[in-house]
């Protein structure tokens, strides 16, 4: 009787085991699934009043639109893009930031990539800096569609009146490109 106790419980312990294991690999599949093939396709919009004294009185009712790390070639196509786009088209963005990493992989798309991107249309201006990942291809796209580049630089930004904002644009920290040495042209301006 006691070599069947010391069984069952073996049995048991086996069971439970194997119950354990199961439960994680259930676990880590549903954790690679949501993160290849749900959240890439998340797009999350946060909008924000900003209310600050400083800001010029002019510029009640802007909407300044920032979106970034597109990722083309990752699990992110021309598809994903044109309804990334389209919400954005949405909001009616009068100043619109890309802030960085465009493409993961180099496209085939490219000139369907230029075509969305130069749909979005603004009131003051399209702006961008670049991420650690941009090369060449990402600039020459955000380029061709209408955007300003503003690594470690800056422009003022008119809008009704003669107070302009400063908007400034900082390149990739990761990369250590990163300057602010432009900076001390935005002041007695409102920065962004």
């Amino acid at each position: 009787e006691e070599k069947s106790v010391e069984t069952n419980t073996k049995k048991n312990f086996k069971s439970k085991l194997i119950d354990f294991l199961i439960i994680i690999v259930i676990l880590l599949v549903g954790i690679f699934m949501y993160s290849k093939y749900i959240e890439p396709k998340t797009l999350v919009i946060r909008e924000t009043r900003l209310i600050e004294n400083e800001i010029p009185l002019s510029y009640s009712g802007v909407k300044l639109v920032y979106f970034s790390d597109l990722l083309l070639g990752s699990l992110v196509g021309t598809s994903e893009l044109e309804n990334i786009v389209n919400n954005i088209k949405e909001l009616k963005p009068d100043i619109l930031i890309y802030g960085g990493n465009l493409i993961y992989k180099e496209t085939e798309d490219k000139d369907k990539v230029i075509s969305l991107l130069s749909s979005l249309e603004t009131s003051i201006g399209k702006y961008y800096v670049t991420g650690s990942l941009d090369k060449e291809v990402s600039i020459d796209i955000l380029d061709k569609s209408g955007f300003t580049m503003l690594d470690n630089n800056y422009e003022l930004l008119y809008y009704k009146d003669v107070t302009p904002i400063c908007l400034y644009g900082v390149s990739s920290y990761v990369l250590g490109n990163y300057k602010l040495e432009n900076i001390s042209n935005c002041k007695g301006y409102y920065t962004i």
